[in-house]
């Protein structure tokens, strides 16, 4: 096990799900989350049936509650600021580069919750926040490749 990552017996589960409806299930059980959408139909279908209009709606949903008020919003606030990057396009841009393919998901998680923040009408992380994540990233992945 990496160092810093949960144990299955840690996050109170024994495995991981093997089916899609496992998946399902553990995430209705896990309760709602603020990056992911609570509908979770479009899970219970087959990948092959799903359409490019089914990944843009789903896309849609997830950035719909993601979406923030100052007021309401459990991530601390920000200025709107041309600067700062959507918190869905910092996770995507990350996710696929091949550099950090082998990284923590949960780190990341970590980190990009600790970095996310509401500028009244999205949730966002500013430039410091994303050149920290790069940066703690990088440090672990030659971390691990001195192990």
């Amino acid at each position: 096990m990496r160092e810093g990552s949960m144990s299955d017996s840690d996050a109170g589960e024994t495995e991981c799900p093997k089916t899609r409806q496992e998946c399902v299930e553990r995430i209705q059980n896990s309760g709602p989350s603020v990056f992911a959408p609570t509908d979770t139909s479009a899970a219970s279908h087959p990948t092959s049936t799903l359409s490019v209009m089914d990944h843009e709606q789903s896309d849609m949903a997830l950035v719909k509650s993601v979406a923030c008020h100052k007021a309401s919003s459990p991530f601390p606030t920000t200025e709107a600021n041309e600067n700062n990057i959507e918190v869905l396009s910092a996770w995507r841009s990350i996710t696929r580069d091949p550099s950090f393919k082998e990284c923590d998901i949960n780190q990341l998680c970590s980190e990009f919750t600790s970095k996310a923040r509401c500028d009244g009408t999205k949730v966002v992380i500013e430039p410091q926040g994303i050149q920290g994540i790069l940066e703690t990233l990088a440090a672990k992945k030659l971390q691990q490749q001195k192990c």
